[in-house]
């Protein structure tokens, strides 16, 4: 499946990663993912493999019911919010000690 301008900008937005960090993560030059995500120049598979990969790892799934699309994990989002839950509760408990 090919990665499009729109799957990256939205599992950005997932995961609330800068384009800087999405270029940390995946090695792929920021200058790269802004000229992608601008629609000005399609990056050779090999960057838009490493993209994917990057967002795949963080718990983004991409798909393609009739129209490409990105979603987190639905079991990475469990753990997301019980992480929450538990930061929480571990920070109360601290703030009281």
């Amino acid at each position: 499946m090919s990665l499009s301008r729109e799957q990256v900008i939205a599992a950005r937005k997932l995961l609330r990663w800068s384009r800087a960090k999405l270029s940390a993560e995946s090695g792929v030059s920021s200058g790269v993912i802004v000229i992608f995500e601008n629609g000005l120049h399609v990056p050779p598979s090999g960057a838009l493999a490493a993209l994917k990969r990057a967002l795949e790892a963080a718990g983004v799934e991409f798909t393609n019911d009739g129209e490409p699309g990105a979603r987190m994990k639905n079991g990475l989002i469990k753990l997301q919010f019980r992480n929450a839950q538990l930061r929480g509760k571990i920070t109360r408990a601290l703030s009281r000690a």
